[in-house]
């Protein structure tokens, strides 16, 4: 059994490489032609300018141990993999370049992007080029069936937002509500929803304020904002220094928002904050968003570490039997289908696979992909 500790980068950029691994491992069975010295692929995220943030730092690492782990391990089919990070800025014209480059230049057959405007731009460029397009944090409304060549990793704001209003006026009685949205493609099409929403639920809608990208003082639209003496305000922003500024001049509103759960800085930026109610934009979570209030969820996973820590030298690993046999009917042929395209994966039926294997990686690896494929074959 191969070291579990490769598990750890296996979140988004997991997903990110499983299906680029996918992808170009069945490439790879056609051109019995042509052997190529490397596979690379491409990656396009906010490297710099506004819309930078911390976490990008973690995606470029991760996905930088993500590849040194595929290819220590034998590569895909022998041959080893490469990445390529472009800078998009997260704007549009600035990704249609990086895409352009990784396609033209770096002659990528998969790349990897985050943000809304960004997706939006380049995904009748991938579908024109048919490059493959995996879309690992843009979940704006805009980006609903935007390319045939392009596939979501994140839930759809859409879905969160309802969630969020929904639990937000039956658990927490708002009755009115306001929004303060980042003047892109998905704030835009977070205000047109909302706007739209409010009234179906009996939430009346106060009122929006639009900040640009690069903005670094909210001074007039919290002004404004303050004005609504609204019971919530939504947040849609790609960053945080907003809730800051609020704090700094004593306004401490319900916020509720996608982004907020990601970011443990808000929790010492005001008591509004820590009441916040988010909702994680994980694929995992699109029929049932999970509702998160800040400080209880960061004190949560405070004490869970803790008692994690002190339990450590008496948890022994579990061992399972080999060899591990995976057998499962899908819902309809096509499902079944698509699934049999993963290496290893055999179509018994019309509608039942299996899978079996002595390395309990490549089967949590080959278990994952099943549930994507299956997920996107049920979505169409």
């Amino acid at each position: 059994m191969r070291s579990m500790s490769r598990f750890k980068w296996f979140g988004s950029v997991g997903l990110i490489l499983l299906s680029f691994t996918l992808v170009i491992s069945n490439c790879a069975k056609k051109e019995e032609t042509s052997t190529p010295k490397e596979y690379v692929i491409g990656g396009m995220q906010a490297l710099s300018g506004p819309g930078y943030a911390a976490i990008v730092d973690f995606l470029l690492k991760a996905s930088k141990l993500a590849v040194n782990e595929i290819n220590e391990a034998g590569g895909i089919n022998g041959i080893p993999m490469k990445i390529i990070w472009e800078d998009h800025k997260a704007r549009g014209p600035d990704a249609v370049s990086a895409l352009n480059k990784l396609v033209d230049i770096n002659k990528v057959p998969v790349a990897t992007i985050g943000y809304t405007a960004p997706v939006m731009a380049t995904a009748p460029i991938a579908e024109e080029r048919e490059t493959l397009l995996i879309n690992h944090g843009a979940y704006g409304p805009a980006i609903v069936g935007c390319g045939k060549y392009t596939f979501h990793l994140t839930a759809n704001e859409l879905v969160l937002i309802r969630a969020m209003l929904d639990y937000a006026k039956n658990n927490m009685g708002v009755k009115t509500l306001g929004l303060i949205y980042v003047n892109d493609d998905m704030g835009i099409s977070v205000r047109d929803f909302i706007r739209n929403y409010c009234p179906k639920i009996g939430i009346t809608y106060k009122g929006d304020e639009a900040f640009d990208l690069a903005a670094t003082d909210y001074s007039a639209q919290i002004a404004k904002a303050r004005g609504w003496n609204a019971d919530a305000v939504y947040l849609s922003i790609h960053k945080h220094p907003i809730t800051k500024q609020a704090n700094d001049v004593g306004w401490h509103p319900l916020w509720i928002g996608c982004p907020l759960y990601t970011l443990s800085e808000f929790l010492k930026w005001g008591p509004g904050i820590e009441g916040a109610i988010a909702a994680a934009a994980d694929v995992s979570f699109e029929r049932n968003p999970g509702m998160v209030k800040m400080k209880e969820s960061w004190e949560n996973i405070r004490v869970g570490a803790k008692r994690a820590v002190e339990k450590i030298s008496k948890i022994k690993p579990y061992k399972f039997k080999m060899p591990i046999h995976i057998e499962a009917d899908t819902l309809f042929d096509h499902h079944a289908n698509a699934i049999s395209l993963i290496p290893g994966v055999e179509r018994i039926t019309d509608r039942t696979i299996v899978y079996e294997s002595n390395d309990f990686r490549e089967t949590f690896d080959t278990l994952l992909a099943i549930t994507l494929l299956a997920y996107q074959a049920q979505l169409g």
